[in-house]
């Protein structure tokens, strides 16, 4: 009994051995194959499997179903299904001719149809790695404000959240919209004999801020007619005896310097 109980834990401790030897042998190769694998299966426009490859920092689409150097630059657009351990989130992407994704924070004009979604006009891809922005809102693109509907279209032509965007999906400044209705240097609605001076609200607002008194401000140009109102409320008007008596003094004042200067 006692030596068949030696050989048989003898047995155990070799069957121990070998699987253990096997199992280093077999780890590094499961290592290996996953930090090389650069290829998966995606599924496009939720229609047909396609290859999602990355070459260095780039991806590439490749399919035989779809081939974006056959396709317009307004139509080289595409949803990916994209599996979560890729590193690549699932939406759309636009795409170069050689199927590669443009990873640039920029808008492209479309104008085209995927499943019952239409594109047309203006996108911006600006998420991450070029994906396309479905959030509505404002964005700041090369310094300027713009607005996205919720596909991620530029807004143009149209009034947003009190402002007027131009064609160029820009603010409205100091301008006449349509009849009766004008935009100040703030993009603000205004009546018409208040653009001219918008700019000058906007001087007189910068030199209130942090004033806790109570006033109010009335502006008109007396040539034009052009009028400013600021903050305006009931209270006693100032003396106008006083504006003429500051006008006589600038006036006093400038001509005694041209005197000075003539001497």
């Amino acid at each position: 009994m006692g030596k068949r109980m030696v050989i048989h834990k003898w047995k155990v401790w070799v069957v121990r051995i070998a699987f253990s030897c096997g199992l280093l042998i077999i780890s590094p190769t499961l290592q290996t194959e996953a930090a090389t694998k650069n290829s998966w299966t995606v599924k496009v426009n939720n229609e047909y499997k396609a290859k999602l490859v990355k070459k260095k920092d780039q991806w590439y689409l490749q399919s035989t179903s779809i081939q974006m150097k056959n396709k317009k630059g307004t139509e080289r657009i595409a949803y990916l299904s994209i599996p979560s351990n890729v590193g690549l989130a699932s939406g759309y992407y636009y795409f170069w001719t050689d199927g590669r994704i443009d990873k640039r924070k920029k808008f492209h004009a479309l104008d085209t149809k995927i499943g019952t979604t239409r594109f047309k006009g203006s996108y911006y891809f600006g998420k991450t790695a070029g994906r396309l922005k479905q959030t509505a809102g404002w964005i700041v693109f090369k310094g300027k404000k713009l607005a996205l509907n919720k596909n991620g279209k530029l807004y143009t032509n149209r009034w947003y959240k009190g402002y007027y965007l131009t064609e160029h999906g820009t603010i409205a400044t100091n301008r006449k919209i349509s009849g009766t209705l004008y935009v100040d240097a703030e993009g603000k609605k205004c009546a018409k004999e208040e653009v001219k001076l918008s700019k000058l609200r906007i001087k007189i607002n910068e030199k209130l801020k942090g004033y806790s008194g109570n006033w109010s401000v009335y502006v008109k140009d007396l040539k034009t007619g052009d009028v400013l109102s600021i903050n305006e409320t009931s209270m006693y008007p100032a003396s106008v005896i006083k504006l003429f008596v500051m006008e006589a003094v600038y006036a006093g004042a400038a001509e005694k310097k041209s005197v000075l200067t003539a001497m």
